[in-house]
């Protein structure tokens, strides 16, 4: 790989500004409308605080994994996202099996595991991923981190 493609293919833009996206804002907004259809109406006061509390560990907790991917250029920070993303898409499986939907579940634990698999995907073979998060000294300049 030459020097030139090399600068061109690094920091967060493209593919991995849209799997960010998907990650940080998308799938969290998902959730939060499936949370809010999911006790609307509710008369069960357990269900609901229950629901809030699942939500705001699971917003907090991807919030705080998207900050750590964006701002620590690790090869560890991409297994970390691999990571969570699998544990995510067996828990959401999980949920759906627990519901007790049998038909939904299989399906729902189906497609619970298309957006890891390409994601996971993407991000080992990606180029710009391998310059973003190589071994090295840290990117620390900000203009750099969004190039």
């Amino acid at each position: 790989m030459d020097n030139d493609n090399d600068t061109q293919l690094r920091g967060i833009g493209g593919w991995l500004l849209f799997f960010l996206l998907t990650f940080a804002v998308f799938t969290p907004l998902r959730a939060t409308i499936e949370a809010l259809m999911e006790i609307r109406g509710s008369a069960d006061p357990d269900l609901v605080t229950g629901t809030w509390i699942f939500l705001g560990v699971y917003l907090v907790f991807t919030w705080a994994v998207t900050a750590w991917f964006v701002l620590v250029r690790k090869p560890s920070s991409v297994w970390l996202v691999i990571a969570v993303m699998w544990v995510e898409a067996l828990g959401g499986a999980a949920l759906l099996i627990l519901d007790g939907a049998a038909g939904l579940a299989a399906m729902g634990s189906i497609t619970a595991f298309v957006y890891p698999a390409i994601w996971t995907a993407y991000l080992l073979k990606s180029e710009r991923v391998a310059n973003t998060y190589r071994r090295g000294p840290a990117i620390d300049d900000a203009e750099e981190t969004f190039a």
